[in-house]
């Protein structure tokens, strides 16, 4: 996995390394005790960021005992979309799959037609759904671009058929025992953030 990330320009970071380059003036606190540092990669293009979170911690040498992986996209360094990978026994081709998916996304930012401005990643209407859209409004493109389609291989568009058609049938279940969908978004804890003073000139 290391070797396949590294190919594609990918760089290694742990724990909250990223975060202090982004971050400089802020100091975060987890919502629970958490164990190590975990290796994390990174791929950049402009203002946005893929992340891969490996659940490995380096030090101890061993995953954590209970977590699972994540890919995840920033935008101007906060998070904006984000995809929980289980740590089953295709853990590791499944979160490099996803890996391959976000930077293929990134990569493939649309451009506005009217203005040439690089859109940006805006939240929809239902909890998860992402679109791009012009920041001066002009205009709007599906999450799915053409251009990203294009460039996508087959099994990553297996991949993500599978992932989506496997999270309808559980929102279809939710939905016929009237229970509402993606509530773990909502419950999950936040890292609490903390301004820290300026130092020096």
């Amino acid at each position: 996995m290391i070797g396949e990330l590294v190919t594609r320009r990918f760089y290694p970071v742990q724990g909250l390394e990223h975060f202090r380059k982004t971050k400089k003036d802020v100091r975060v606190i987890p919502p629970r005790p958490r164990e190590g540092a975990e290796l994390g990669f990174v791929f950049q293009k402009d203002d946005l960021t893929v992340i891969v979170w490996t659940t490995w911690l380096l030090a101890s040498q061993k995953a954590r005992d209970v977590d699972c992986g994540w890919v995840l996209i920033e935008q101007k360094g906060s998070g904006i979309y984000f995809v929980p990978v289980k740590r089953t026994k295709s853990f590791i081709a499944n979160l490099l799959m996803e890996a391959k998916i976000a930077r293929c996304r990134v990569r493939n930012r649309p451009m506005c037609a009217s203005c040439h401005a690089p859109m940006i990643i805006v939240r929809g209407s239902g909890l998860g759904s992402r679109y791009w859209k012009c920041p001066q409004g002009h205009s709007r493109k599906e999450w799915d671009t053409e251009e990203f389609l294009a460039e996508l291989s087959e099994d990553a568009k297996q991949h993500l058929a599978r992932r989506r058609r496997s999270r309808k049938r559980w929102q279809d279940k939710l939905h016929e025992v009237g229970e509402p969908i993606r509530q773990a978004m909502l419950r999950r804890k936040t890292w609490q953030r903390v301004k820290l003073p300026p130092t020096g000139f």
